[in-house]
């Protein structure tokens, strides 16, 4: 059976069905490996931004940005020929390699090859974001990836996000550590950057068959077939035997294949044997062949876009009918009587959590690792009927205090509680864990002396800098008072990010070091507003977490 190549309106629907809350930026980059994958999305973006009318509000640019990880031979000829098929569409190329060895990257890895791989190509991809100026990355993740990375979270015990799998457009987020020299952090900026997959619907087979139709070149590698280098190979391996595969013609034009990688082995792969992923086999084989392309929907929309947004909804609307205002940096929500599924109240669960949590947004860290059981028992208690549960504050993962309230009305006006009766209306405020219940009273201050020396003498005119990953603090050094530049410069004093009030919400202080106890505070964050001592352009700060679904 022949299959129906990508034509160019159904690119167009496939890339505006992944469009970003904020709209098209003028200039994306593409995730350029060669492959037919990276190859076909080049292709189908520069034709179509080449062709549509300003009207659309599509890109008008596009960048292929080449990662070399330097695990194989023949990654230097890759690269080569990656730039060669970029320039012959007219299109920016840029390569960023990977130094083993060289910091923040690890010394050429002899396991655990394909996620040290991948943090060193999303730690590159995200600076050539940063340096080239673009708010985006376009990648040709697709369907089969889309059920092989289901399986796999379906085996880590992630019942959800298993079910849910990749996201068509997502924020690129801070990262997975709060290590700001390691490769998985990307901080503030990951905020404000996105990736988009127009393939996700999209099988393989479909996206070969595109290649074939209009002669898009593209490198074969041999080592995404070799089931014993890594987990997701095996998963590949395992689906290629379960869900035989129509066999589809390569590229009229072949291109030298890539080497085989260092050889190494991963005990974790034999444990995904016999694990139990046959319900998600059972799934996909009950849905059609995906790789046959015809049945594409039939497994991409009962399983994944019906499943994440009747969720994505039901938190939508759960938490705009239930929350109730509250200081910034904190949530407020009532538990209604309404019955819902185990499956709603975690991922409403999740979306608070993330706001909240002061590890990186979008890290597991900040959705209590994301777990199923952890999730489970959270929802039990917030749930809980008030008149048979002693009503305690507690914390369960995530860095996040649940502290009980009755909300006495809708305007957010709380009584704090803890005794075992019926409110008025049962409710509960997330806030931040207090740094006494972590490592010590005091723990979140933070001492800026250096970058503020370092920008009054560089003569920089705003100094941003991220902290507990939840407030965007802005210093304008030139605006701070005579008399604390110069204290600060000789060295009589030093200015602190410190906490104040039950939200622990920012501060930034001065502290003399003649007299450890005196300090004065040049601007303070509160519910009201910010508070300043002095130039009111001297320190900002912002809030930083969203709760939206992306």
């Amino acid at each position: 059976m022949s299959l129906t190549p990508i034509s160019l309106q159904e690119f167009r629907v496939l890339l505006n069905s992944c469009r970003p809350p904020n709209g098209w930026p003028s200039k994306i980059g593409v995730a350029f490996s060669g492959g037919p994958d990276s190859a076909c999305l080049l292709h189908l973006l520069k034709t179509l931004f080449v062709t549509c009318s300003s009207s659309e509000q599509l890109p008008s640019q596009v960048v292929a940005i080449t990662v070399d990880h330097r695990l194989q031979p023949a990654s230097v000829q890759a690269s080569l020929q990656c730039r060669e098929m970029a320039q012959s569409l007219g299109v920016p190329h840029r390569l960023e390699v990977v130094k083993w060895g060289c910091h923040p990257f690890p010394p050429l890895p002899t396991n655990a090859v394909e996620s040290t791989g991948r943090d060193a190509r999303y730690y590159l991809l995200h600076n050539a974001m940063v340096s080239g100026d673009l708010s985006l990355m376009a990648m040709g993740h697709h369907l089969d990836d889309q059920v092989e990375t289901m399986i796999m979270r379906d085996d880590q015990g992630s019942q959800i996000l298993g079910l849910a799998g990749m996201r068509k457009c997502r924020r690129w987020g801070m990262g997975a550590t709060l290590d700001s020299k390691s490769l998985k952090w990307y901080g503030a900026s990951g905020m404000s950057k996105w990736i988009v997959r127009p393939f996700l619907s999209v099988s393989k087979a479909r996206i070969l068959a595109t290649c074939d139709a209009l002669k898009i070149d593209y490198i074969i590698d041999e080592t995404n077939f070799q089931p014993s280098l890594t987990p997701r190979n095996m998963i590949r391996s395992q689906l290629a035997e379960a869900l035989p595969s129509q066999p589809v013609k390569h590229s009229q034009t072949q291109l030298p294949e890539l080497g085989r990688p260092p050889a190494v082995e991963f005990n974790d792969i034999l444990e995904c044997e016999g694990r139990p992923t046959s319900a998600l086999y059972s799934r996909v084989s009950q849905a059609g062949d995906f790789r046959d392309g015809c049945d594409a929907a039939g497994i991409s929309k009962p399983l994944l876009s019906r499943h994440t947004n009747l969720i994505a909804s039901s938190v939508a609307e759960f938490l705009s009918t239930n929350v109730v205002p509250s200081p910034e940096s904190s949530l407020c929500m009532i538990i209604p009587n309404d019955e819902i599924s185990d499956a709603h109240k975690q991922a409403v669960l999740l979306r608070v959590l993330r706001y909240i949590s002061p590890f990186p947004w979008g890290s597991p860290h900040a959705e209590a690792r994301r777990k199923t059981r952890s999730l489970k028992n959270l929802a039990d208690r917030i749930w809980s009927p008030s008149s048979l549960v002693a009503r305690q504050p507690f914390t369960q993962g995530a860095m996040v205090m649940w502290t009980p309230v009755d909300v006495l009305n809708v305007s957010g006006r709380v009584r704090f509680t803890n005794k075992t009766r019926e409110p008025l209306n049962n409710g509960w405020l997330a806030s931040r864990l207090p740094p006494s219940r972590q490592y010590g009273s005091g723990s979140l201050d933070e001492d800026i002396t250096g970058n503020v020396r370092k920008a009054l003498v560089a003569n920089i005119a705003v100094l941003e800098l991220l902290w507990d990953c939840r407030y965007i603090i802005k210093i304008r050094p030139s605006l701070l008072s005579h008399p604390v530049r110069v204290s600060l410069l000789e060295g009589g004093s030093t200015m602190v990010v410190s906490t104040q009030g039950r939200y622990l919400q920012p501060e930034v202080v001065v502290r003399q070091e003649r007299a450890k106890a005196e300090e004065t505070v040049l601007a303070r964050y509160s519910n009201s507003g910010q508070e300043t001592n002095g130039s009111r352009q001297a320190v900002e700060f912002k809030w930083i977490r969203t709760l939206d679904v992306l």
